[in-house]
């Protein structure tokens, strides 16, 4: 199968869940990575978006304790000016209450400047139980965000939600 290559990850159980961007003549991809156990943000880079190298984790686990402690997973990268922006789903008790965590980083290796985004039980009825998986775009002077919000209410339901900022 062409554009399909096996590499030795340092995290390497699952893999998933990626964002791409082409930052000049370097591809860059931020992706979920687990170890058989938690859940870590890597990284690697091409010149041609096909063949990959300098694998490396990106975001570890621990960067707000109160909200990543156990979890870091679903990136999304934005580069705006010279900063790299990711918004990821983090948790500090397993894969079920997951809250939406930003960081910045000027190499898009490093991440600093952490916070929580979005937490969830801000949508009655639709994310009282988490939020993962965001999307964001720049919009003129807004950034714009889809994420999954997940209630558990007799059955698991998971809804599509919608915010902005600027």
């Amino acid at each position: 199968m062409t554009g399909v290559q096996t590499c030795a990850l340092p995290i390497s159980a699952r893999v998933g869940d990626g964002t791409v961007i082409l930052d000049g003549n370097i591809y860059r991809i931020w992706y979920s990575g687990q170890d058989g156990t938690n859940y870590r943000i890597l990284y690697a880079d091409s010149n041609d978006g096909k063949v990959w190298g300098n694998f490396s984790q990106a975001v570890d686990l621990d960067n707000l304790p109160a909200y990543d402690a156990q979890v870091v997973r679903y990136p999304t990268v934005l580069k705006i000016g010279s900063i790299y922006k990711m918004w990821y789903s983090g948790s500090d008790t397993g894969i079920t209450t997951d809250r939406i965590i930003y960081c910045e980083s000027v190499d898009g290796k490093t991440w600093t400047n952490y916070h929580l985004a979005v937490d969830f039980g801000n949508v009655s009825g639709y994310d009282n139980l988490a939020n993962n998986s965001p999307t964001v775009i720049k919009d003129g002077g807004l950034y714009k965000m889809w994420y999954s919000g997940q209630v558990q209410d007799g059955v698991f339901k998971v809804s599509t939600i919608y915010c902005e900022t600027q």
